[in-house]
């Protein structure tokens, strides 16, 4: 912190001020207040596929570096907390907001998480057959993962016969 406010001529105490700590600084400076807005546009119905195939265009390699940033360097308090309110913010909200039928918060929170593992593995551990799969094969077996989690499951037949 003081280097940084070395070269920005002012005290490290204005850094602190401004910041409040050196994981909030890191956020801040790894883009922790990246716009990005789940593809809820177009119904439920495909959903899965369009939110995959957001999250792993080209156009959103910045977000998925600050998620990688932010994840490599989660063991520390104040980033793994300004981690998951980013995730909260910027999928989970959204998603309950939207999703229909019963426990949506549960399931928002079950996507966010598959959302965050499928940027795990493609962009931190760059699985090399993850990375060599087609995106549209990618697309459409983890989209419809995540379509079950977004279908109201009181729509969904649990293939059990009911009570007789």
């Amino acid at each position: 912190m003081r280097t940084i406010a070395t070269e920005a001529s002012i005290d490290a105490a204005q850094v602190v001020r401004h910041f409040g700590s050196k994981e909030l600084l890191f956020v801040h400076v790894v883009g922790g207040d990246v716009q990005y807005s789940p593809a809820l546009e177009g119904g439920i119905e495909g959903m899965g596929r369009r939110l995959v195939a957001q999250l792993l265009a080209p156009e959103h390699e910045r977000m998925r570096a600050m998620v990688t940033a932010l994840v490599r360097a989660s063991d520390r308090d104040g980033i793994r907390t300004a981690l998951q309110d980013t995730f909260h913010r910027v999928i989970v909200e959204q998603l309950v907001a939207v999703l229909p039928g019963d426990q949506a918060r549960l399931r928002a929170e079950l996507i966010s998480a598959q959302l965050g593992g499928l940027v795990q593995a493609w962009s931190i551990i760059r699985d090399p057959h993850l990375l060599e799969a087609q995106a549209s094969d990618v697309v459409a077996r983890y989209g419809d993962a995540l379509q079950a989690l977004i279908d109201d499951p009181s729509t969904i037949s649990s293939g059990r016969p009911g009570p007789s």
